[in-house]
């Protein structure tokens, strides 16, 4: 039976009715109180996680006391089925405090798969495992911390948060190809009395922080079950499949075959994109044939479709100028931190995804074929449109360093690399102008 897409996720933060928002206007100068207070609260929890080794007992008692008082209520089950040699753990999304749930309940370290500048990713507890570097770095990473550490590491394989009631998104790969036990593990979280859902469609990670704060508590539940290993004739993509059906019904939910980049999409269409299709369009005689535009392709405004848009409709529309100044942004991003992908392929796959963190995520999913960056000698091809061949005494386009044999390790010698190909593209550049011309150097 197919899921509705839109089931997965709330569309609203506040549910209940007129009572549960009469309750929310009396609650409010309350909630602002601990919300100031929870505020100051939170920089000794975040002092004392850092200072606290992780498998420390007292650090997590100490903690968890601490978080009931950040309003973040903590139970569990099954620790009875704790697997030590299962050193991943893979838990459904429902919230962004899913890791240090997890945390405070198994030790564990979270791999760092996002876009996160250096500071962000140590206060919120994610940990450098080459995941910028690409999919088969991060594997390897993983494997060389396996063979000298013991705490497992945490994994949300959904990519992206859901409501928790309805379906799980499909999982990635990636956790599931490190050759280890996996212990699944199942999260519920509510929120009682106000009627503000845990998670809402589009929201921001400072705006699910500032809700946590703000109601009197958020109950999460964590339970774990029986760890799972990978029969010698499944495939990743089978092992992953069975984990998730497994957790799946534990949860009374169903699998979903929709993904990350889904969700990226629907809200691009929902809540970005929404053209007015009830504006009346000119007949043949009322057209009046304008000047040709010179505004490139990717920047025009999109014509209003005279009938509903679909997925891949909304994927290939043009953007207007604001859209297009974003999505240049945006491909900058992922191209900083994957050099080694064609800012062609990174865009297309913006344009489905919309979020640089699932982009980067389906790189280091292999999702987006990797195909190599633009080089001079491409972007030259383009310009020129090869319209005359180098004479024989000229040196050939391979015998030219265009490209660096490596991506290097260090930024001086990127831009050394980048300096010799700008050289070798310049001085070909006047080769050609001189013998097209006629010229003679002195």
């Amino acid at each position: 039976m197919n899921t509705d897409i839109s089931k997965l996720f709330s569309s609203e933060r506040l549910t209940g009715g007129s009572l549960a928002g009469i309750l929310l206007l009396l609650y409010m100068p309350l909630g602002l109180i601990l919300t100031v207070l929870r505020i100051f609260l939170g920089f000794h929890v975040f002092i004392i996680s850092c200072l606290l080794p992780r498998s420390w007992l007292i650090r997590r008692v100490v903690l968890r006391v601490m978080c009931l008082f950040l309003g973040l209520a903590i139970s569990h089950e099954g620790l009875e089925k704790r697997d030590r040699a299962a050193k991943v753990i893979v838990a459904n999304h429902v919230s962004v405090f899913d890791h240090v749930t997890i945390g405070l309940v198994i030790p564990s370290v979270v791999p760092n798969v996002w876009s996160l500048p250096a500071f962000m990713t140590w206060a919120l507890g994610y940990t450098e495992m080459g995941a910028r570097e690409g999919r088969r770095t991060l594997l390897q990473t993983l494997k060389t911390y396996f063979a000298s550490n013991t705490l497992p590491i945490t994994s949300l394989p959904e990519g992206a948060m859901t409501n928790g009631k309805v379906g799980l998104l499909k999982f990635s790969t990636w956790p599931f190809d490190l050759g280890e036990a996996v212990q699944p593990v199942i999260l519920r979280v509510r929120r009682p009395l106000l009627g503000v859902n845990v998670e809402s469609i589009g929201s921001s990670l400072w705006k699910d922080i500032f809700w946590f704060l703000f109601v009197p508590f958020t109950h999460f539940h964590v339970r774990l079950l029986p760890s799972q290993r990978r029969a010698e004739s499944e495939t990743v993509e089978d092992y992953s499949r069975r984990v998730q059906g497994i957790m799946a019904d534990e949860l009374g939910t169903k699998v979903t075959p929709f993904t990350s980049a889904d969700k990226a999409e629907y809200i691009k269409r929902s809540y970005v994109y929404q053209p007015e299709a009830s504006t009346p369009q000119p007949t043949p005689q009322q057209r009046t044939p304008s000047p040709p535009s010179t505004t490139p392709r990717s920047q025009a405004v999109p014509p209003t479709p005279t009938e509903p848009t679909t997925p891949g409709d909304a994927a290939v529309a043009t953007r207007s100028d604001e859209d297009d100044k974003q999505l240049r942004r945006m491909v900058q991003q992922v191209n900083e931190v994957l050099p080694h992908v064609s800012e062609a392929a990174i865009r297309r796959d913006l344009e489905k995804t919309n979020c640089v963190d699932t982009t980067i995520t389906n790189v280091l999913e292999g999702k987006i074929p990797s195909e190599p960056p633009e080089t001079p000698e491409r972007i030259e091809q383009e310009e020129v449109g090869g319209a005359s061949a180098p004479s024989p005494s000229a040196p050939s386009p391979s015998s030219l360093k265009f490209a660096a044999p490596s991506f290097g390790r260090s930024s001086e010698a990127r831009q050394m690399s980048y300096q010799e190909r700008k050289e070798a593209l310049f001085q070909k550049a006047r080769r050609h102008y001189v013998e097209k011309h006629g010229i003679t150097l002195d």
